[in-house]
């Protein structure tokens, strides 16, 4: 297993409103501490502290909104500037699309869930939490936080709309439509992909209906890629055109 895929992290149910707040305080300038202050006192009432402090739930849930925008890995600086910069310009609906694409820059667990759930509901109505767990198994080992993680992961995506409970339970359905997005927040999206992915590059022909942005009707062209300095379009074997990241 590579280091990669050693350290799950995003094992929390995460709301929406929560990923809002984090990226406003960092945008109005707090710092790692101050967020992690406001946030502390913002979950109250919502999440158990208990006595255990940053090892309770609270505190793991803070670790996880912290780490996609404010205390995020080396590499994603440059991304997350621009995606505050789009969080406060976008109406409220789209902010989904800009968080999805910090998620998945800084989670690279999510990011496979995120392909694991868009994978099996490009096939079937109807998915499982068992099969959904044995898919990512194979990447992530068998292993208690993978199983628990996955779980929380399909709450929070319930949770933001993008799946569904359905009357049986441990088994979800994908919502019935797709966020348009285009312009800089499906930009940022596909940054936020390619900037997950080990080979930081996927072909041209597959970008838009790449399984891990499964909740987006993503409107790019190669033209509009082209003219992004952070993207290059290159042509690979007699197959097509990829899309990758350009060195910083």
């Amino acid at each position: 297993m590579s280091a990669e895929r050693k350290i799950v992290g995003f094992d929390r149910k995460i709301e929406l409103e929560w990923l809002d707040a984090t990226a406003a305080q960092v945008a109005h300038g707090a710092g790692r501490e101050d967020v992690r202050a406001f946030l502390w006192k913002m979950l109250e009432g919502s999440v158990s502290a208990g006595s255990l402090g940053f090892n309770s739930d609270r505190g793991k849930t803070i670790t996880v909104l912290a780490h996609v925008w404010s205390e995020v890995p080396e590499g994603v600086e440059a991304l997350r500037e621009r995606a505050l910069k789009l969080i406060q310009e976008v109406d409220p609906g789209h902010r989904i699309a800009v968080h999805w694409a910090m998620c998945m820059a800084t989670y690279p667990f999510f990011r496979d869930v995120a392909s694991t759930v868009g994978r099996m509901t490009a096939l079937q109505d109807r998915i499982a939490i068992a099969e959904i767990r044995r898919r990512l198994s194979e990447q992530w080992g068998d292993r208690d936080i993978t199983r628990r993680a996955s779980q929380r992961i399909i709450r929070s995506f319930i949770a933001w709309g993008v799946l569904d409970d359905s009357d049986k339970r441990g088994t979800y359905e994908r919502a019935s439509k797709r966020l348009a997005v285009g312009g800089a927040v499906a930009e940022a999206l596909v940054e936020g992909l390619l900037m997950s992915l080990e080979r930081h590059i996927v072909p041209a022909a597959q970008l838009a209906s790449h399984p891990a942005i499964f909740p987006f009707d993503v409107k790019l062209s190669l033209a509009e890629l082209r003219r992004a300095p952070r993207f290059i379009v290159e042509r690979e074997g007699l197959d097509g055109e990829v899309i990758g990241l350009a060195r910083p």
